[in-house]
């Protein structure tokens, strides 16, 4: 027994001196390659080094050789601006008036037909002089592109006899103005060619710049990647140095006789053939009981066996594989895992107090700002300067630098790299537990939903009020989390760990194989007769034992156990509910908890009110587990007006409002069920398949894990036992294989699934850039809802015979035009007419940025500007160069500002330098389309062209808007609508119809809204007619003579004077209550006709509505009612001025459907109105004699109120 344990220790000894060997080599290799990197990257900074002078010389080149080119341009520019200022169109008018001009005018307009590539002789001039804005072309003409034999031949002819600017005058001023023109035009093209040389030297020098620059980032990249693996090098360097260290410890506690413990060596469950030897070894006459140690960490599960149990190979055995890995240390199998746990001690407060953070502030704000706002949040731990105020600008900015960020070495507070909320808050499990219940994989909605599931609002001071017009936080709440389940139904104590019983009433036996062990080598001198006769006593013994152990699962199966309670039933009630108060009593009490729907519909209820007042509730009123969701469909900017500050501050907002990516995620599935259906299943069913099979990979494991909780070396042998082991590690590797498999296969369909992807990426765009128009028109809601009918109908116009696969591009390139119709279309036919402007050109500057043409800063350049950024408040203007007098200061601050932009770099010097060709420039009407004199040599684009006229010039913003939304999406957008409609198909009964008229005086207040309501009266069936009120007919009697018989009306109106209007007709009723007059009932009689007329499924139009403390609480009422108790025919119109909507009830705006009503600024949908106005009229005239009177009208109301439409096609296409 000594001599083993000095072979043991002397074995010990040596290997800890080889292993001592190796890190000394390992140490000393790295610390060569750490110096050897060390003067490659001085190396490659002096690289950097010289590179930079070299750009600085050819930058002071290229700057010299600018201004000198500039300055002949600007030469060449004055001297052809001036014969262009002499001449006027009044001077064509004269040249035209010829019938026989003299002979020097004729060769005067030869020379123009040749400029101008026609053909020569008089009446070619003349057609020539005759064209439309003949003076604009002459203005643009392309004089840099002339040739030599045009030169020649110009020359030539303006050499002629009789062509000198005395002669010239002589006979005709203009002819002679004329001629001037076309010397400048000559001396131009002259001028050019003598300034080529230097034309030609500064694009030479500005190519080897561009090179030169692109050489200087790639050395600055080269750099970058150098230090990143010289500090991932630096890591590795002090990793070698701590484990040489360790090691020498080691080496010197072994050699003092300090070691109390055998080594373990660990044996991995993969590679498998390592356990078929270690099988083959350890037979049952000869192996001792071995000590097992596990340790578990998911995915990977090992346990190690205890030095004495292996046995030595006998030399009849074959050798082990040489590709199986022999057993290691656990450190060097652990030392990774170590490593990490290590890290996340280190910042497990950095963790935490961000999740907290995260948890508690993150509520209100929409996904995106929650991510940037967590992103600051790391930036600020890091020690890094962030501002926390929203500042998109500033945001852009910062992602357009491109200088190497060096990580601070003592950041203020530790956190994991890369920080990910969902992995902290969340468990791998529990998200593939979601995607089966099939909730919402969108990353930002998952951070919503552990948000709202976060028990700390079961002890917060403050119920959560989630903003859900979606109705996403039932999808959340359903199940409850479990955190809620513990705390509010507490578990039974009873059969607890019933599990572990059989193990621990087996230790004893345990202890008695210990002692066994101690006899191991007197067992070994046994005869092979003894030991066969052992091997059968073993092989009875251990079908007794397995007999037992059936008896005992038999036994524990009969024993009575005790469930658990179930779980807490989330309640769902409706603050329209008139039984909501003793239900919310009822479950406060019998600590349940309750999502409250529409819960600004039930702040009358008392029972509501007491229970918003938290801090005061106590038992046995409200027990432990109740927790009190608060849900409304209302958006964040209307929850001041209808709760009030006071009761707003005392809640927890969480906005679950629209998400972009849930909206992704269905208009993909939209697309793909109609496009590609088998693409679809195929999807769902890999999704299926790879959650079941992940689902069966965690229940091996934990058999696995079982397994070794539970083992037992009395009742089963080692080599039994590790033959268990073998086989379920065999399945869980296959399992593993199984799901690489699947993922392999999700990659190649999510391939297949790109196409259609990008399609979805487009109308995304479409959308995004459709959302702000919510905060420019309150009442005006981008809902998914609309988004998904809109792709419907797209999907519905495509024809989806594809015969070949090459078919599929163009297919789904119509896809996405018929997409940006739909979207674009379906806004303006909520917006009305009139903002077809404003959602065309958001409609094409989201297809610009979807070609990658419009980036992030020249989108917030163009609106709202970079001058409203904080961050570019107290930016100096460019020294030494004074502001033009023709632009004003703000003008002027925000060119400066835009020269952080590279197209606008040197705008200022530009503007001031050359304010002649600027004004030139500015004065054309082609707006973004024509030449623009830009401050570089490189043109403008057309996004960044309309930056500089809503700059330079925004009183022509409208025109510029329409060149630039024509230039881009083609078609105007409002060429398939009609006019002004009421989408009846989309009202319900206990949602009011709000309809906003244009405010008084506005040039679209020309046909009123109730003609179109009587034409869906009129088309809507119904079974009964409402009776008037006594009030109602007593007006008609007396406007219709006393006595006289009631005829069956359709619907009465009365104006504001009181007066009334009977229109006859059908069977249908509508009535019609203009608020405000004196002649009318009073209020009482209003409400009792509304509730009379929801019972009837009856139609009621009031008209100018306006705030009354009598009739708001009728209208919530109507509002919040239930469809049951509401008649499905009945609908509620409202008629009110836009400008009067912030006096109505907030409740009331918020859940009734707005409808704009605009009239188009199109000629023809005005000719279409003023027909159907005629067509209202009580004398049907015959066609011939109305046509021409309608276009008159027409024509005379688009030129009286419309005019200033024209100036958007001024312009040449």
């Amino acid at each position: 027994m000594l001599i083993e344990q000095h072979n043991a220790h002397s074995n010990l000894v040596f290997a800890l001196e080889q292993q001592l060997k190796g890190s000394r080599e390992s140490l000393s290799r790295l610390q060569h390659q750490w110096d050897q990197r060390k003067l490659l990257y001085g190396r490659q900074l002096a690289e950097c080094q010289q590179q930079e002078n070299l750009i600085e010389k050819l930058t002071k080149q290229r700057d010299a050789l600018r201004a000198q080119h500039e300055a002949f341009l600007e030469q060449m520019g004055k001297a052809f601006l001036g014969p262009l200022s002499q001449l006027q169109v009044a001077d064509f008018e004269e040249i035209r008036s010829y019938r026989a001009p003299p002979e020097s005018v004729v060769q005067v307009t030869d020379a123009l037909c040749d400029l101008f590539h026609r053909e020569t002789g008089w009446a070619s001039a003349k057609q020539l002089l005759c064209t439309e804005d003949f003076y604009q072309e002459l203005v643009v003409f392309p004089k840099e592109k002339m040739t030599d034999s045009e030169m020649i031949k110009l020359s030539l002819a303006l050499k002629a006899p009789g062509m000198s600017d005395a002669a010239l005058r002589a006979v005709s001023i203009p002819a002679a103005s004329l001629a001037a023109w076309l010397w400048a035009v000559l001396c131009y093209g002259l001028a050019q060619r003598r300034g080529l040389p230097t034309g030609l030297l500064l694009r030479q020098v500005e190519a080897t710049l561009a090179r030169e620059q692109a050489r200087l980032a790639h050395y600055h990249f080269q750099a970058q990647e150098i230090l990143k693996y010289d500090l991932s090098l630096s890591k590795k360097l002090e990793d070698a140095q701590a484990a040489h260290r360790h090691v020498v410890e080691n080496l010197h506690q072994a050699k003092c006789g300090q070691y109390h413990k055998w080594p373990i060596k660990a044996a991995l469950l993969t590679p498998m053939d390592s356990w078929t030897t270690e099988l083959q070894v350890t037979s049952p006459s000869q192996s001792a009981h071995p000590r097992f140690h596990f340790c578990t960490t998911a995915p990977t599960l090992c346990f190690s066996l205890s030095h004495s149990a292996l046995r030595p190979l006998p030399s009849s055995l074959p050798a082990r594989p040489s590709n199986g890995a022999l057993p290691t240390g656990l450190h060097t199998l652990w030392s990774l895992p170590l490593q990490k746990l290590k890290g996340h001690c280190t910042t497990v407060l950095g963790d935490a107090l961000l999740c907290s953070a995260a948890v508690v502030y993150l509520g209100p704000f929409p996904p995106a700002r929650r991510q940037e706002l967590l992103d600051k949040w790391l930036a600020l731990s890091r020690g890094c300067q962030e501002t926390l105020g929203p500042d998109d600008v500033a945001q852009a900015l910062k992602q357009t630098q491109k200088s190497v960020v060096m990580p601070p070495k003592n950041p203020l507070l530790s956190t994991r790299s890369p920080f990910s909320l969902l992995s902290l808050l969340s468990s791998k499990s529990q998200q593939f537990q979601w995607d089966r219940d099939l909730k919402p994989q969108a990353k930002s909605a998952r951070l919503a939903g552990l948000l709202l599931r976060s028990h700390t609002h079961y002890f917060s001071c403050r119920w959560p009020l989630l903003l859900d017009p979606s109705n996403q936080a039932l999808i959340w709440l359903n199940p409850l989390p479990l955190e809620e389940t513990r705390c509010s139904a507490p578990g039974p104590t009873e059969g607890r760990g019933k599990g572990f019983k059989r193990n621990q009433g087996k230790e004893p036996k345990e202890e008695d194989t210990e002692e066994e062990d101690v006899d191991s080598d007197e067992e070994c001198e046994k005869t092979k007769e003894q030991e066969a006769e052992e091997r059968g006593n073993e092989e009875e013994q251990e079908e007794k034992e397995q007999e037992e152990d059936e008896e005992e699962e038999e036994t524990e199966r009969q024993e009575p156990v005790t469930q658990a309670p179930p779980p807490p039933h989330l309640h769902i009630f409706s603050g329209s509910d008139p039984e909501l108060g003793p239900q919310l009593r009822e479950a406060a009490a019998s600590g349940q908890p309750v999502l409250l729907t529409n819960m600004e519909l039930g702040l009358e209820c008392p029972e509501l009110q007491w229970l918003l007042q938290r801090e005061q509730l106590s038992p046995p009123q409200v027990q432990p587990g109740f927790c009190l969701y608060l849900s409304t469909a209302l958006c964040l900017s209307a929850l001041e007006k209808v709760l009030g500050c006071e009761l707003l501050k005392g809640l927890n907002v969480l906005d679950l409002g629209m998400n972009m990516e849930i909206l992704e995620e269905e208009m993909l599935h939209e697309i793909l069920c109609v496009e590609c259906p088998e693409l679809e299943s195929h999807w769902q069913d890999l999704k299926i398949r790879f959650l079941d099979t992940w689902e069966a990979v965690e229940a091996a494991e934990e058999r696995l894990l079982t397994m070794l909780l539970l083992q037992n070396s009395k009742h089963q042998k080692p080599a039994k036992f590790l033959r268990g082991i073998v086989r379920a590690q065999a399945g869980l590797c296959q399992l593993r294989v199984h799901c690489e498999e699947l993922e392999e296969l999700r990659l190649q369909e999510a391939a297949s699934c790109a196409p259609y992807r990008r399609v979805v990426w487009h109308g995304m765009a479409i959308v995004k850039a459709l959302s702000p128009l919510q905060n420019l028109l309150p009442l005006f809601c981008v809902s998914p809802e609309n988004c998904l009918a809109a792709t419907r109908r797209a999907l519905n116009s495509m024809k989806r015979e594809i015969h070949h696969r090459e078919e599929l591009p163009c297919h789904l390139l119509q896809l996405k035009r018929q997409l940006t119709r739909q979207l674009l279309g379906s806004a303006v036919a909520t917006l009305g007419l009139t903002q077809v402007p404003l959602v065309g050109a958001l409609g094409a500057l989201a297809v610009l940025r979807m070609a990658r043409k419009a980036p992030e800063l020249e989108r917030l350049a163009l609106w709202p500007g970079l001058a409203a950024s904080p961050s570019t408040d107290h930016r100096k203007l460019v020294s030494g160069v004074a502001r033009p007098a023709w632009l004003g200061p703000r003008a002027w601050h925000e060119c400066g500002v835009l020269e952080l932009l590279p197209p606008f770099a040197g705008l200022c010097a530009s503007l001031a330098g050359h304010s002649s060709v600027w004004q030139a420039y500015l004065s054309l009407p082609s707006t973004v389309l024509g030449p623009a004199p830009g401050p570089g040599t490189d043109p403008l684009s057309l996004l960044q062209k309309l930056i500089l006229w809503r700059v330079l010039r925004p009183e022509c913003l409208a025109s510029a808007l329409a060149a630039f939304t024509t230039s881009i999406l083609g078609r105007p957008l409002d060429e398939n609508l009609g006019t002004s409609t009421i989408p009846f198909e989309q009202s319900q009964a206990t949602q009011p119809v709000l309809i906003l008229l244009p405010p008084p005086g506005h040039p679209t207040a020309s046909l009123h809204p109730l003609t179109v309501i009587q034409k869906l009266a009129a088309k809507h069936e119904q079974v009964c007619t409402q009776p008037l009120s006594h009030r109602a007919t007593e007006l008609l009697r007396a406007g219709m003579g006393c006595g006289a018989p009631l005829p069956a009306f359709s619907w009465i109106f009365l104006d504001y004077s009181g007066t009334f209007e009977v229109i006859c007709g059908g069977q249908k009723h509508l009535e019609v209550i203009a608020l405000g007059s004196e002649a009318w009932d009073p209020v009482s009689a209003v409400v009792g006709t509304l509730r009379q007329a929801m019972h009837k499924g009856h139609w009621l139009v009031l008209e100018n509505l306006v705030s009354d403390l009598e009739l708001e609480l009728p209208l919530a009422q109507q509002v919040s009612r239930n469809v049951a108790t509401v008649h499905r025919d009945f609908r509620l119109w409202l008629i009110v001025s836009a400008e009067a909507v912030a006096s109505l009830p907030a409740i009331l705006t918020q859940h009734s459907m707005p409808v704009f009503w605009d009239q188009s600024l199109e000629l023809g949908h005005v000719l279409v109105d003023s027909v159907e106005l005629a067509q209202q009229g009580l004398s049907v005239q015959p066609p011939a004699r109305v046509l021409p009177l309608l276009l008159l009208h027409g024509l005379l109301l688009h030129r009286q109120l419309y005019g200033m439409k024209l100036q958007a096609h001024r312009g040449r296409w």
